[in-house]
């Protein structure tokens, strides 16, 4: 069977067709999901996600998903768990979270003289009131940055909708407990959080869709909804995985449509041995 050529099905309404293609003798019709589910709440597969969404002039609101437990993802010091680790990447710290080192040491010697205390724990509580101070995006590129530093894999990056306004930064993080839940392996985890991160621009911005198959009398035929895609009708027709459900589908409607027809001409051929008797 040749690939489906979709065309433009100029759509009025959220849930008319947006694109429908013609095959032998059946229509497939693509219509967006207006009951797509959060991926993140549906399942609990995906890794770790922090939303920060912004208002007009407000503080950004964030939203966390994180069902494989552990630290916080906006607590990556919680994962410096010795001093000693801590002072390792003391310099590091520092240049993720854009400060100068030696102004930390200085201020924090100056806190040990003046207050007492241990100078590490005096310069994790400075890293830390510098990176609770960040706007979101820049928090997220600090944490994704000190994750690194762990040896964990970390994505900070934004989601852009269709209209002013659609956007979002996101933090993903393939935390060990995540790592360890799902099975992944730690060659996978980057690739692994892209494609989150999409998959979530998906579903904020509304690219979910279905496909519904009708035969030629309008009738049902076959249907599946929930293809995460910005593309339905091109690439993303087989990336999505629709075009693995959809074109099994037609093609058995399409081969039983063909098999009633060829038994409905049989049943209709003159019987040659009753045509023969009425001869005699």
């Amino acid at each position: 069977m040749e690939r489906l050529t979709f065309v433009d099905a100029n759509p009025r309404h959220e849930t008319d067709p947006v694109a429908v293609a013609e095959c032998g003798g059946f229509r497939v019709k693509i219509v967006r999901d207006v009951l797509a589910v959060n991926p993140w709440e549906a399942g609990d597969s995906e890794p770790p996600l922090a939303v920060a969404s912004y208002g007009y002039g407000g503080s950004p609101n964030v939203t966390f998903y994180d069902s494989a437990g552990g630290a916080g993802l906006l607590d990556p010091f919680a994962r410096f768990s010795s001093d000693a680790l801590l002072r390792r990447h003391m310099q590091a710290i520092a240049r993720a979270l854009d400060i100068d080192p030696a102004d930390v040491d200085c201020e924090a010697r100056q806190q040990m003289r003046d207050y007492g205390g241990n100078i590490t724990d005096i310069k994790r509580d400075i890293f830390i009131d510098v990176f609770h101070g960040m706007r979101a995006g820049d928090q997220f590129d600090a944490a994704a940055a000190l994750y690194a530093l762990l040896g964990i894999e970390a994505l900070s990056t934004c989601s852009r909708g269709y209209s002013q306004g659609d956007y979002v930064d996101l933090l993903l993080v393939a935390t060990p407990e995540w790592a360890a839940k799902v099975g992944a392996p730690r060659d996978s985890h980057a690739c692994q959080l892209k494609h989150a991160a999409e998959l979530y621009g998906a579903w904020a911005w509304g690219d979910v869709y279905g496909y519904v198959i009708e035969d030629s009398d309008g009738e049902h035929v076959d249907s599946c909804f929930g293809f995460y895609t910005s593309d339905p009708t091109g690439a993303g027709f087989e990336e999505s995985g629709m075009a693995e459900y959809a074109m099994p589908s037609l093609k058995s409607a399409i081969r039983e449509r063909f098999e009633r027809q060829a038994r409905e001409i049989e049943a209709a051929r003159p019987d040659m041995y009753s045509v023969e008797e009425s001869t005699r």
